[in-house]
């Protein structure tokens, strides 16, 4: 996501920018740090990136906590859309003709145990739940992170590198392993082949905008 602010200096790596039109209100100010600052001569403006990590969300909330940073001002898209060689742009996304689920009162509750649904077959879980998969799968082939797509499209459950890499004392079960097979099976196929994997996830599910839109 990305919005537009006005400071009254220079920006640098060494501040962070707090205020309740940005974030949600908390105990104390901590703020949003900048990172790769960079001035554009053309648009004279500056732009950066920052990074807000809430691991604590369930897979379910994902787009109501999109929604509420949405109004706060945070629009989706990114300022890198706006540079780049238009002939190498992908076409404006478009979404599936099918119906978005709504959600549920459980699907909306902030423990869900989603982390523990993702290992779930597709069947066990809510329509929502499967719609918000599907969008992140969406999302991990748009930012060319194809191999994972493909594995949580193949298996219909994700593992995270933890548990994919085990400990020195514990092998990863069977199931883990045969994900991770998908993935690096996946680098052996032709760039053709990869990038019809990612025409056809990006066409197949709504994106995360979509369902957040939806609400």
């Amino acid at each position: 996501m990305t919005r537009s602010i006005q400071l009254p200096f220079p920006p640098s790596g060494d501040i962070a920018i707090f205020g309740r039109d940005l974030m949600e209100d908390g105990s104390e100010p901590m703020g949003i740090m900048l990172k790769d600052i960079i001035w554009d001569t053309d648009r004279q403006v500056f732009f950066a990136k920052t990074y807000l990590d809430d691991g604590s969300c369930p897979l379910t909330m994902v787009p109501q906590e999109l929604r509420r940073h949405h109004e706060k001002g945070w629009r989706f898209g990114s300022y890198v859309d706006l540079y780049g060689n238009p002939e190498y742009k992908d076409p404006p996304p478009s979404e599936p003709s099918s119906p978005i689920p709504n959600p549920s009162r459980r699907d909306l509750r902030e423990n869900n145990d989603s982390d523990e649904m993702l290992k779930w077959k597709p069947e066990r879980r809510s329509r929502y739940f499967n719609a918000v998969f599907g969008a992140f799968i969406r999302c991990l082939a748009e930012s060319f992170e194809i191999s994972t797509a493909v594995a949580m499209e193949r298996t219909g459950v994700y593992f995270d590198e933890h548990e994919v890499k085990g400990t020195p004392w514990k092998r990863p079960p069977d199931e883990v392993l045969h994900w991770d097979e998908i993935r690096e099976q996946f680098f052996k196929t032709s760039s053709r082949g990869q990038m019809s994997w990612r025409k056809k996830l990006i066409g197949k599910y709504h994106s995360l905008q979509a369902l957040t839109n939806a609400l």
